[in-house]
């Protein structure tokens, strides 16, 4: 059985985040753990911002989009996880939950896809404006955050997220 839910204060920086969810799982002890960064973690470093206005689901309301022009869309650079500030504070976090878990609980990271980031880069107008005029320049954006989001999951935060866990050590279903 597992719950998850998010933490809207301890959610602004990764080791906040990490002792407060590993806090909510040894509370529980659930047979899961799902990390739940606010939804800008992915976006920050292309330069988005936020503001927790509190939620206590939290919800944030976007403060800057960096995308505001169609061309924008096709200067969003491919971010290195390793190097992206928010992307590797990410990284750090995954790492400090599953040391903290063991070996035997899985850990789940939440994952918004490329177009649930695009609009948070652009804003919802924005982006369904450039989706029906400029749908070439959205699309070559879209490949540029897939690829980026591609390359944080295969390596390094896929890394963060096994390391030292051991699925033979699961229960095996009734």
């Amino acid at each position: 059985m597992a719950l998850w839910r998010h933490f809207p204060v301890d959610d602004q920086s990764p080791e906040t985040l990490a002792a407060t969810t590993l806090d909510f799982q040894h509370h529980y002890d659930f047979d899961l753990v799902k990390v739940t960064p606010a939804s800008s973690f992915a976006i920050k470093d292309w330069g988005a911002d936020d503001a927790w206005e509190g939620s206590t689901e939290g919800t944030r309301r976007y403060i800057s989009h960096p995308i505001q022009k169609p061309q924008d869309w096709e200067r969003l650079p491919v971010l290195d996880p390793r190097k992206a500030p928010h992307l590797s504070g990410q990284i750090s976090c995954l790492r400090q939950i599953r040391t903290g878990l063991g070996q035997d609980v899985p850990l789940l990271q939440t994952v918004f896809s490329p177009l649930a980031q695009a609009k948070n880069l652009a804003g919802g107008e924005t982006l369904i404006i450039h989706l029906r005029k400029y749908p070439e320049a959205v699309m070559k954006g879209l490949q540029t955050i897939a690829e980026t989001t591609s390359t944080s999951w295969n390596s390094p935060w896929k890394q963060a997220l096994t390391a030292s866990f051991t699925p033979s050590s699961m229960p095996k279903p009734a």
